[in-house]
């Protein structure tokens, strides 16, 4: 919140690498770069693109090891609205050992404030009608050897609720505090 104002510290350095893209925004490239050569913070951070294939598996796979990552998306309808968001899990069904999830749970910086919430939307695979590719469930999906792209239907408490497709992940880590 202070970030602007702060003169010292890493909120400062922060603020400092990424002010020239605060009314822009910034592409995923662009901000592992930042990040990764910039700022001396103990992080390493991966990306993964639609390009590099399974973007959507390999979304939900580190989420389900309790990975740190942000997404952007991009709506079905309309490829030029594009949007950044912190992903917090996934939830979805357990029978016995087996977990399928089905959704991603997400904190939007566009959305409300998520009072004593781990989310304030998510992002969930449709299991049928459009985007869910014949009838097939997220587990099949996100399972299958295609690399083609989920249509995730972006959900949120606000009404906002349109088919997105995830365009770039960024996986942070932390790599040594000394």
């Amino acid at each position: 919140e202070d970030m602007s104002r702060r003169k010292y510290g890493v909120p400062a350095e922060v603020f400092s690498a990424f002010r020239h893209t605060f009314f822009e925004g910034i592409h995923a490239h662009d901000f592992v770069e930042l990040v990764n050569n910039e700022l001396k913070l103990p992080l390493s951070l991966t990306l993964r693109l639609p390009a590099d294939g399974g973007i959507d598996k390999w979304t939900m796979d580190n989420l389900m090891r309790g990975e740190l990552l942000a997404v952007t998306f991009a709506s079905v309808k309309n490829r030029r609205t594009k949007h950044w968001a912190l992903c917090t899990g996934c939830e979805g069904s357990a029978s016995g050992r087996a977990i399928k999830p089905d959704t991603i749970l997400v904190l939007d910086p566009g959305g409300n404030d998520a009072h004593y919430s781990a989310a304030n939307a998510r992002l969930v695979a449709p299991q049928s009608g459009p985007g869910s590719r014949g009838g097939k469930t997220a587990d099949e999906l996100l399972k299958s050897k295609s690399d083609k792209p989920i249509d995730w239907m972006y959900d949120s408490p606000t009404g906002v609720n349109e088919p997105v497709r995830l365009t770039a992940a960024v996986r942070f880590r932390l790599t040594d505090w000394s």
